[in-house]
């Protein structure tokens, strides 16, 4: 079998790679009875990929760095069968064909509202008015099941204040042509996106996933049964559906849909942060990413597009901010003029507790997490408050902005 290359369109190589070896696998499955696959990779960079039992029937493909396969073992197998499974893999691939879905299984687990405060932070005034119990199944498209269990007390006649624990069993379905490190990587990517949005949802950190896994066989034909059940709710947050697989997906574009998943995480990862000055970045890094163009000339007014763009993004997010009774001590600034005035100097302001940090270092916590005097805990609440307004506005208006292009700053 001669050495060969595989054909390169738009993918990146290395996913070009993950589903040329899916289908070898699937081919090699289907056609060989050969179903255990193994990788492996030497000092110098080559990677192999055995098919088969290696004391038994099986061959092995080698990537070189320069980007050539080869034929290393098919002893125990024919070579012109190994051809034939090559060949259809390369057709596969050129066609962008990624199989049929696969379904894998997750589980996440959000901490309880006393958990979450007391492992430190900025976050007591914040979760306060933003925690949101959430029981029962949920969906995504149909493309993840949710199953949100909370903890309930022992004596049901106690009221729950604060949220308890929940775990989420997570059900996902990814394109792949059979079980393969291409729909393991896809799943594990859908379970990350999948845990910020119940962040989104819960109003605080999910933990996970640590590891997805096949969906067993014996749970697969009640999975596919739910899949197109529109009985399950969707999962929203006050009221507006976070489907990003679905609903979002058919307005926003690829675009739309890389913009959402950089700005869910960073807003993620904020919950978690123990600084005010860190969740403020990522808090202001989460709004940026849904405003922010791709080109070059992105980097060209910035603050201006951020002032401009927000508010014309979620004008009545600021509204409310600008209404609260701590405003002004949690970012520092003295409201003047009209309202229009009012937006523009709060947004300037925001802007700039983002850049500080960046070029200042951190700030002190100021004290301590429960303090009501904190402005830092303060203006963590109000930018988490600011940060979902925008994420909600802008799956429903998906837009990018024009501030900053050449054509409108001509010389």
């Amino acid at each position: 079998m001669n050495d060969f290359t595989l054909p390169h369109g738009d993918l990146p190589s290395e996913i070009e790679t993950l589903v040329f070896i899916a289908w070898v696998q699937r081919f090699a499955t289907d056609r060989l009875n050969i179903a255990q696959t193994g990788f492996g990779s030497t000092a110098t960079g080559l990677q192999s990929f055995t098919f088969g039992d290696p004391t038994g029937d099986h061959f092995q493909l080698e990537l070189s760095l320069g980007g050539t396969w080869s034929l290393k073992d098919g002893r125990t197998v024919a070579e012109d069968a190994v051809q034939n499974i090559v060949t259809d893999a390369k057709t596969k691939l050129v066609e962008k064909d990624f199989g049929e879905d696969v379904a894998y299984k997750t589980a996440l687990e959000a901490k309880s509202f006393v958990d979450d405060i007391f492992s430190g932070g900025p976050h007591f005034m914040r979760q306060l008015g933003d925690q949101t119990p959430i029981t029962g199944r949920r969906r995504l498209s149909d493309r993840v099941l949710l199953d949100f269990k909370m903890d309930v007390p022992e004596d049901p006649s106690v009221p729950i204040l604060f949220v308890p624990k929940t775990t989420i069993d997570v059900v996902i379905f990814v394109p792949g042509p059979i079980h393969s490190e291409f729909s393991r990587q896809m799943a594990f990517g859908f379970a990350e996106i999948v845990s910020a949005l119940c962040a989104l949802a819960l109003g605080h950190t999910v933990d996970g996933p640590v590891m997805v896994f096949p969906l067993p066989d014996e749970e697969v034909a009640a999975a596919l049964a739910d899949r197109p059940d529109t009985s399950i709710l969707g999962l929203a947050r006050d009221s507006i559906s976070l489907d990003l697989f679905g609903e979002f997906a058919a307005i926003g574009s690829a675009d739309g849909l890389l913009r959402m998943r950089g700005a869910v995480l960073s807003y993620h990862a904020a919950l978690d942060q123990k600084t005010a000055d860190v969740a403020t970045m990522l808090f202001v890094g989460c709004v940026e990413a849904l405003i922010v163009p791709r080109q070059k000339w992105r980097k060209d007014k910035a603050t201006k597009r951020f002032i401009e763009a927000v508010a014309e993004l979620c004008p009545d997010v600021i509204d409310t901010m600008l209404a609260h009774d701590n405003v002004e001590q949690a970012f520092g600034f003295k409201k003047k003029g009209n309202i229009r005035r009012q937006r523009k100097d709060l947004l300037n302001r925001i802007y700039e507790l983002r850049s500080d940090p960046s070029h200042n270092g951190l700030g002190l916590s100021g004290g301590g997490m429960m303090s009501g005097q904190n402005a830092g805990n303060m203006r963590v609440a109000l930018l988490s408050d600011f940060a979902r307004g925008a994420l909600l506005a802008f799956i429903q208006a998906p837009r990018s902005s024009l501030i900053g292009h050449p054509g409108f700053n001509a010389a």
